[in-house]
């Protein structure tokens, strides 16, 4: 019993998984009212094979295949024609370009020929013909110029070869570095190194120690040749002379006419003026002032304001004759002003106590 019910779960699980495949759940848009179908990721299909002629078109141009599906567009890689075929393969990502028409295109000029995308389909010899072949701007790639390299012999009329003599190749302005000369009279390592394409085909001319050969040009430039030649020469000085070269001929100045001033006469009849020299007035020196110093001006002394309402007491010293017999030495004398003064000061305190006296007996 407990077998048949696990086997009974399985077939449970085994049919919800199969029914979520079959039917694909349906996702409701954010209103809740179109539901949106989930898109059905699918294997893509096999690739489909074109190839065949491209009539007119010429080496080096590109065929592609592009198909519509829906708001989708699928393009192919581009086949570039060689020998007037190409080859183009077809792969939509998704089996939902499949059935659609494929375009094919010549650099933007589409073919006459039109195509269902079959998916394993194969053809071999698919013609594409055209309206018009387009004239495609192509940008020369720059091919460099190869150096070229010359060996040989020198042989010179009356005089041997010496290895410090000096063999360059001149190919229009350009002069190639010296050659290597051997005690044998042969020499190698002559090499031509230009990156100027209008150089080749011109011819080659040789020269030892600035002397040109006999003949002076040899063959011509061939980018990438090696060869090896016989130079000979008539006569070579003891050192080497300038090559020269092509010398541009300078333009022609033209001269600019010059104004020429126009000479004013002047009458013959007009006296000359015999210019008389100033006569200089001889100037007085000026005596120059000595500067004086100033004057101190004395600032006299601030008399002191003495007051004339206090009387000075004059102080009279006396003498031993006056010293009374007694032994009271008197030291000074007052005035009469003074002794009253003295006298009130001394009754005032018994007129004061005589007055309180008489004022409480009149109380009584």
């Amino acid at each position: 019993m407990k077998i048949n019910k696990l086997a009974m779960a399985l077939l449970g699980v085994l049919f919800f998984a199969g029914a979520v495949l079959l039917f694909p759940a349906e996702r409701i848009s954010a209103q809740g009212q179109t539901p949106v179908p989930t898109p059905v990721q699918s294997v893509p299909p096999i690739p489909m094979i074109l190839s065949g002629l491209a009539e007119g078109a010429p080496d080096g141009y590109s065929v592609i295949g592009r198909i519509t599906h829906g708001v989708v567009v699928y393009e192919t890689q581009p086949s570039v024609i060689k020998d007037g075929r190409y080859l183009l393969t077809v792969a939509p990502p998704h089996s939902g370009f499949i059935n659609a028409e494929v375009v094919l295109s010549l650099e933007g000029v589409e073919a006459f020929e039109r195509i269902s995308h079959s998916p394993g389909a194969s053809y071999f010899n698919f013609t594409l013909t055209f309206p018009e072949i387009p004239v495609a701007t192509l940008t020369p790639t720059p091919v460099p110029v190869l150096p070229a390299s010359y060996s040989g012999t020198i042989t010179i009329a009356g005089i041997a070869v010496s290895e410090d003599m000096s063999l360059v190749a001149r190919v229009g302005n350009y002069i190639s570095p010296p050659a290597v000369i051997l005690e044998s009279g042969e020499f190698i390592n002559l090499v031509i190194l230009t990156e100027d394409e209008s150089l080749i085909g011109a011819p080659v001319e040789f020269f030892l120690n600035g002397e040109p050969s006999t003949p002076p040009a040899i063959g011509i430039f061939e980018p990438g040749g090696r060869l090896y030649v016989d130079l000979i020469f008539g006569s070579v000085p003891p050192t080497e002379t300038p090559i020269p070269t092509e010398t541009p001929v300078p333009p022609t100045a033209t001269p600019v006419p010059t104004e020429t001033p126009t000479a004013t006469a002047v009458p013959t009849d007009t006296p000359t003026a015999t210019p008389v020299p100033p006569t200089e007035t001889p100037v007085p020196p000026t005596d120059t002032p000595t500067p004086v110093p100033p004057t101190e001006t004395p600032v006299p002394p601030t008399a002191t304001t003495v007051p004339t309402n206090t009387p000075i007491p004059v102080v009279e010293a006396e003498t031993e004759e006056d010293e009374p017999s007694g032994g009271c030495l008197v030291a000074s004398r007052i005035t009469f002003g003074q002794a009253a003064t003295n006298m009130f000061m001394l009754l005032a305190p018994l007129v004061m106590l005589g007055g309180a006296k008489y004022a409480r007996r009149r109380e009584e």
